[in-house]
């Protein structure tokens, strides 16, 4: 069928856009920052602002942290009784420790610059984060468990540093990209480095074009895990091994994919025994075994209210800048604002509508292929997509 546009005024709607459920356990879409348990047996992540636990495989999750504030990228101790995270309850982001059995959170930096948190060392007794609050290049600091003034650790550029097993290394990212680019290919690009904690010269592990991500340690520290686009320009899970040499400790081989996703992976965490990997695609959280396999979207319940209005009413007169009808003429999808919305006509009227798209985009060029599948034009990947 032809796609017909509506002119500003010509489309007049009473719209109903349903959220979600008002009440009850609630799936955590869209949760962030997974981080697996010391053994991996349980999950941390942070999903509407506020840290919650579950088991790895799934089921009903505890909530950790309930402020007004944003609580994000949880980090879990050594020995697994803690959890330390970021949040911006002062202004901005600051280090925090919380009992992984819950309680009263503790804050570690006060600055007013933004802290990213990256690490445990092995023996529990130093946080390793990022900050600008020196430079305006992200610089590597440690600060002690027990407080104190943190310490620049690296004199330049650092990433998502990571600490070996045994102490003895940093695995970090340097790269003037965003995390969230894709495709790049240039001098620019992150690259995974090593130095050795007590001091040295920094190594690249890798030299690659393009972007190499988030590195985490197996659990003997004979190799790296990361996340990488390396292969089909979707980011995935790869290994490098590691070898010691008159260099100091170095790559051995190429590096090995082991996941083959369809989409993004996001916020890769490895538990500290190497055993796990959990990561964000598509909005939900995942595992997967790092010996390879399928991974597994752990159906896990969050008992807690939406922070959301469960429907929202609004009388559109003007603004509609397209509409198609579908099969039937009994749906109606049409784009308000650069969104996406569709609903059913009955009696001449709009109902039931629902919004099918929430990005910074914009959508476009409505095409109904049948009563359930909706194709559009959207830029959100930088060019014009279908």
């Amino acid at each position: 069928m032809s796609i017909r546009h509506a002119s500003r005024g010509a489309l007049l709607a009473l719209a109903l856009f349903a959220l979600a459920p008002t009440a009850g356990a609630l799936e955590p879409f869209g949760a962030r920052h997974p981080a697996l348990s010391p053994d991996g047996s349980q999950l941390a992540f942070s999903w509407q602002g506020d840290l919650w636990v579950a088991p790895r495989v799934g089921g009903p999750a505890r909530q950790l942290t309930d402020h007004v504030a944003y609580d994000a990228q949880p980090r879990w101790s050594p020995d697994g009784r803690e959890i330390a995270f970021t949040s911006d309850r002062y202004g901005n982001a600051d280090l925090f420790v919380v009992p992984a059995a819950g309680g009263v959170p503790e804050r570690l930096t006060v600055h007013s610059d933004h802290d990213e948190l990256y690490d445990w060392s092995p023996d529990g007794r130093t946080l390793y984060f990022g900050s600008s609050r020196e430079s305006r290049e992200f610089l590597l600091y440690a600060v002690p468990r027990a407080g104190g003034r943190p310490v620049r650790v690296i004199q330049d550029q650092a990433w998502a540093a990571r600490l070996s097993p045994d102490g003895q290394w940093i695995a970090y990212v340097r790269g003037a990209t965003e995390w969230w680019r894709r495709g790049y290919r240039g001098p620019a690009s992150r690259d995974l480095w090593l130095r050795p904690t007590a001091g040295g010269a920094s190594l690249q592990l890798i030299d690659w074009p393009g972007d190499d991500d988030l590195p985490h340690w197996s659990g003997d520290g004979r190799a790296l895990f990361f996340q990488s686009e390396r292969e089909d320009g979707v980011k995935n899970l790869w290994r490098q091994d590691l070898a010691v040499s008159a260099a100091g400790l170095g790559a051995a081989g190429a590096p090995v994919q082991i996941s083959r996703l369809a989409d993004d992976m996001g916020f890769l965490s490895v538990s500290r025994d190497g055993r796990w990997a959990a990561f964000e695609s598509e909005g939900r959280l995942w595992v997967l075994p790092t010996a390879g396999g399928t991974p597994v979207s752990p159906a896990i319940d969050c008992p807690a209210d939406d922070k959301a209005n469960a429907v929202t009413r609004r009388l559109m007169a003007e603004g509609a800048t397209e509409f198609a009808f579908g099969p039937g003429e009994t749906q109606l999808a049409f784009v308000v604002e650069g969104e996406l919305y569709a609903g059913l006509v009955r009696e001449g009227e709009l109902k039931d509508c629902v919004r099918l798209t929430e990005t910074v985009a914009r959508e476009k060029d409505l095409a109904w292929l049948d009563e359930k599948t909706l194709l559009f034009v959207s830029d959100r990947e930088g060019g014009d997509d279908i």
